[in-house]
């Protein structure tokens, strides 16, 4: 009997060294892992091509941005909630219609790319238009929100990666818990809508931006 129950618990011991095993844990996040290098590549390209455009394309990225700012202070609140939420909503419905196919993995990482890219390009700007008060800006005024939308983009690409992948492998997908998971990378979208009012309602009004791309 003792050997038997010498048996059990190392036979135990093994399986939770296994399961906590950190080449095991990095091969059942690979995917995650992959993803977020696509996003962290594409902000890294879209921040050093905002830092390198010619000027007549930084005029047009600050009349873009002027506009922006200006809604942000004159438009209602609902109106600033339905408008992130609506940019986000794209992006996820996107990686969740890429989860349908079983080509779709092919697609997910260049999404990542491209969300990375514009975030990427947005602080580069505006670090290299209006120096300390545009990253002052990004950082109370955008970063948040973004940060719970990438968030959001990061799992939703995850999960259609995993889906496309499966349809490739097996034909076979599990629809309900799928869309159970894209519910809850919504609410997330949700909670990036909320906070970015928040922070517009809060601090945008603290920046009066003026043409500083006619300086350069």
């Amino acid at each position: 009997m003792r050997l038997m129950r010498t048996n059990i618990v190392s036979g135990r011991s093994r399986t939770g060294n296994r399961s906590s095993h950190p080449a095991l844990l990095c091969r059942a996040h690979l995917a995650l892992y992959l993803l977020a290098v696509c996003f962290l590549a594409g902000t890294i390209l879209g921040t050093a091509a905002s830092v390198h455009a010619d000027t007549q394309i930084m005029q047009r990225f600050d009349f873009l941005f002027q506009t922006s700012a200006s809604l942000r202070l004159s438009e209602p609140v609902y109106s600033l909630f339905f408008a992130s939420f609506a940019s986000s909503f794209l992006f996820l419905m996107i990686c969740f219609l890429c989860g349908l196919s079983m080509w779709g993995f092919l697609f997910v990482p260049a999404i990542l790319f491209f969300r990375g890219y514009g975030v990427g390009l947005t602080a580069g700007f505006l670090c290299y238009t209006y120096h300390w008060m545009g990253a002052l800006f990004h950082l109370l005024v955008l970063l948040p929100g973004v940060s719970f939308i990438c968030l959001a983009l990061l799992f939703s690409s995850r999960e259609a990666f995993r889906a496309s992948r499966s349809l490739a492998r097996t034909g076979h997908l599990d629809f309900k818990i799928y869309v159970m998971r894209f519910g809850f990378t919504l609410s997330l979208a949700f909670g990036a809508a909320v906070v970015d009012v928040i922070t517009s309602v809060c601090f945008a009004g603290f920046f009066p931006f003026s043409r500083a791309i006619d300086k350069l």
